[in-house]
């Protein structure tokens, strides 16, 4: 589950630091997909402020692979 960091990335667009960080983190997911690791992505319906903006459930090893899955993607390490 990804939040947002600034609200108004989901009511009036991103900037173009914030498009270069998730035409990233869709890359790195998409390659999770082709390795049939992904499961299910996408960005969720709301905009405004929630639990989340995007969800991600996808298959890991342990919880150590699940952890650098999650912290390797550009969306979290990007900030």
């Amino acid at each position: 589950m990804l939040k947002v960091t600034r609200l108004e990335m989901l009511s009036e667009g991103a900037t173009l630091q914030e498009d270069e960080i998730v035409g990233k983190h869709f890359a790195y997911l998409k390659d999770l997909a082709d390795k049939s690791l992904m499961i299910l992505m996408g960005r969720t319906q709301n905009k405004h402020e929630s639990p989340f903006g995007w969800i991600a459930i996808f298959e890991a090893e342990n919880d150590q692979a699940a952890r650098a899955i999650m912290e390797y993607d550009p969306a979290v390490s990007g900030g």
